[in-house]
């Protein structure tokens, strides 16, 4: 994969991949080259006008960095696979019973006396006179051939045996690392576990708190509900009545004033906000990387972490939370 402009193959070093905000990526030599002074960067392959001033601005696409790598592992693969497979190939099999000669020769009735070494053909004598004496061929007795077959079949033991060992060896270091991945999947499970755990306590929390304030709410509104009426059916004729007509309203207000202390006193949205946004974007962002294997679920994902901005009325904890979640974002990019 090289870049669009200089078409230089993308690095670790100078060649690294930046992506842009309307999802074009060059390196960062030329995304240096192309920051103006107090105009921005013009994308060369959309014309989008880009407010970046530094190339720092501009994050790593760290997901094509990682495409590249797994590139240059399968070529590394592809490299050494002629040399697996010749490893994966068996070396040859025992030789069978069946190969070798029977008590005596069928044409002669003699016993087996030599054997003839090019020709692979066992010989009584009557054999070694009449086919093979002007042969030139290399003839040993039969005694040396069976001597020797068994060396040979002694030596392919012997390889066999070092192939089926490195076979097993490969096995057990299979086997090593499935249960590497079974400890990594448990532990995962494990904190997925710990996690619907405190989503389920924070679930009952806000419930909770939403049964109490619901019960503020109504007295709230039982209380505001009185010092309407109190307004609205103050007619004084003389000053008795003015008199009960200011008490009736200044208790109801009285009684409005301690239902505000109260909450103020009880209910610290700020703090439980506060506690909630942590956990919602702690679980957000592990859903996101849970599901970066596919598309799809990245976007409702992604929708799942902008979610916690939504509820993040201060713009302090806006900011702090936009900037690290940009930081995640970019970096799966």
């Amino acid at each position: 994969m090289e870049c669009g402009v200089c078409f230089h193959v993308y690095d670790e070093d100078n060649r690294r991949p930046r992506s842009l905000g309307c999802g074009h990526t060059f390196c960062s030599s030329c995304t240096g080259e192309m920051i103006k002074p107090s105009k921005g960067l013009s994308c060369p392959t959309c014309r989008t006008v880009h407010d970046i001033s530094k190339i720092v601005q501009v994050p790593v696409n760290y997901s094509l960095m990682e495409i590249l790598k797994l590139l240059e592992l399968s070529e590394e693969n592809l490299e050494q696979r002629p040399k697996e497979e010749a490893e994966n190939f068996p070396p040859p099999s025992a030789p069978s019973p069946e190969n070798l000669p029977g008590d005596r020769c069928e044409t002669h009735h003699q016993s087996w006396q030599y054997r003839c070494v090019p020709c692979n053909q066992w010989m009584c004598r009557d054999c070694m006179v009449i086919e093979h004496l002007d042969r030139g061929c290399r003839v040993i007795s039969s005694k040396q051939a069976l001597e020797e077959m068994m060396e040979q079949s002694k030596s392919e033991a012997k390889d066999r045996l070092s192939y089926y060992e490195s076979r097993l060896t490969r096995m057990r270091q299979y086997d090593s690392e499935l249960e590497m991945h079974l400890q990594k999947h448990e532990s995962q499970l494990r904190g997925l576990v710990m996690m619907t755990e405190r989503q389920h306590r924070f679930v009952k929390l806000i419930q909770e708190e939403r049964e109490r304030v619901g019960r503020a709410i109504r007295d709230g509104r039982e209380a505001k509900r009185l010092l309407e009426v109190c307004i609205l059916k103050s007619e004084a004729k003389s000053q008795e009545e003015l008199t009960h007509a200011l008490g009736n309203t200044q208790l109801c207000d009285a009684r409005l004033q301690d239902w505000v202390s109260s909450c103020l006193v009880e209910f610290n949205p700020s703090s439980r906000k506060n506690r909630s946004i942590k956990q919602l974007l702690a679980t957000a962002s592990a859903l996101h990387i849970i599901s970066g294997c596919s598309e799809e679920p990245d976007k409702e994902a992604s929708k799942g972490i902008y979610a916690v901005l939504d509820i993040a009325k201060n713009e302090q904890v806006r900011a702090l939370l936009t900037k690290i979640l940009s930081k995640k974002l970019t970096s799966r990019l």
